[in-house]
């Protein structure tokens, strides 16, 4: 069988990622007001550097750098001007000096990477999107991993201002977007006999090849062993009620492989009606469009676990730098030696690997002692 839909991975195993999507949700406490006769209006919108990122296509930059629109003093002063800073998101706009946001940032986490987040708050009091129109009540700048190494992925930071102190605090939550895969395990019963002096071979794959089942050789009742699927191939991740089109073919070594017939379905009936089966239906075949049917053995949900999982559990990495002093590496001395230790202070090509990653693994090591 085949599945045809929102199928687009080109990954045939689900392994736990370094990568995944973030959530930021925020709660300020004792927000300076700078508003004389009123509460403000505060709203928190996230930047990232992004001037040294190895992978710039991986930012969901909402509303771009501020070169060339910014006039206000305290945006300079933060560096917000230049196109080193994107903008990932905004929450919405609050009222008062202690509140908690309900719309939160989408933040993406890249392990290999250092990830430099700057975190204000604005009082909100002239209805533009320019955040330079706006008044500043604090900001927080830090590495993102910083917050989802914190106990429990929560963390209380104070505000700081360029000009003004007892800025309040804000509260910082990190909350991953867990992707699930599901296991569905299939079996034929009656299907059609597709081969002139044979059974059929049914197997089943989904459009793009991205996996394709075994195939049950000379069988009109196959049992297919189980396969597991990424959700955001079946339906994009969140909508288990997107239809799936499940086709089933016969197999054939010399020629193209014969349509038996196909069932339509989703992620939600299959989780919902185990041990049921659905007609496979092909419009050409001459005694009825029925031409067998697939039995749903069993539908279940996992999730996904990600390089955070990990880190939530506990795991402390342990950093340790070997390093080949064997003569075939030459003298220090020697300007070709990969040992070479320049008067200019340039580093050699030991050093720029540690330099490179070190200061990314530090961050996940407890101790932070390096031997």
């Amino acid at each position: 069988m085949k599945f045809a839909g929102t199928l687009n991975s080109t990954s045939k195993a689900i392994q736990p990622s370094s990568h995944s999507l973030l959530n930021l949700t925020f709660q300020c406490s004792q927000l300076r007001s700078s508003d004389e006769f009123s509460k403000s209006d505060p709203q928190v919108v996230v930047f990232e550097y992004v001037k040294e990122r190895v992978s710039p296509e991986l930012i969901p930059a909402r509303h771009g750098a501020l070169a060339d629109r910014a006039d206000n003093a305290w945006v300079r002063k933060l560096g917000l001007e230049a196109s080193d800073w994107r903008e990932l998101g905004r929450t919405e706009i609050n009222s008062g000096r202690d509140v908690v946001f309900a719309e939160g940032v989408d933040v993406p986490f890249i392990f290999e990477e250092t990830q430099i987040l700057k975190i204000v708050v604005l009082d909100v009091d002239v209805e533009s999107e320019k955040i330079e129109n706006q008044d500043l009540l604090g900001y927080f700048e830090g590495k993102l991993c910083s917050i989802v190494t914190a106990n429990g992925k929560n963390v209380w930071l104070n505000l700081v201002h360029p000009e003004i102190k007892n800025n309040g605090k804000i509260l910082i939550s990190a909350k991953e977007a867990v992707e699930n895969k599901m296991n569905v395990k299939f079996s034929g019963r009656n299907l059609d006999k597709m081969d002139l002096f044979g059974k059929s071979d049914p197997y089943f794959s989904n459009m793009t090849t991205v996996f394709t089942s075994d195939v049950i050789k000379k069988s009109l009742e196959p049992n297919w062993l189980p396969v597991t699927i990424s959700m955001q191939d079946l339906c994009g991740g969140h909508d288990t009620n997107t239809p799936l089109i499940i086709e089933v073919y016969d197999y054939d070594k010399h020629k193209y492989d014969d349509l038996i017939g196909s069932a339509k379905t989703s992620v939600a009936y299959m989780l919902g009606h185990v041990g049921t089966e659905l007609p496979l239906l092909n419009p050409k075949r001459k005694k009825g469009p029925v031409a067998g049917a697939l039995r749903i053995g069993s539908a279940t949900l996992k999730p996904v676990s990600t390089f955070l999982d990990y880190i939530a559990d506990g795991t402390d990495m342990k950093i340790y730098f070997a390093i080949d002093f064997s003569s075939a590496n030459g003298d220090p001395s020697d300007p070709n030696s990969l040992h070479y230790i320049s008067p200019t202070g340039e580093l050699n090509e030991y050093q720029k690997a540690i330099a490179a990653v070190g200061p990314i693994l530090e961050s996940y090591d407890l101790d932070k002692r390096f031997p």
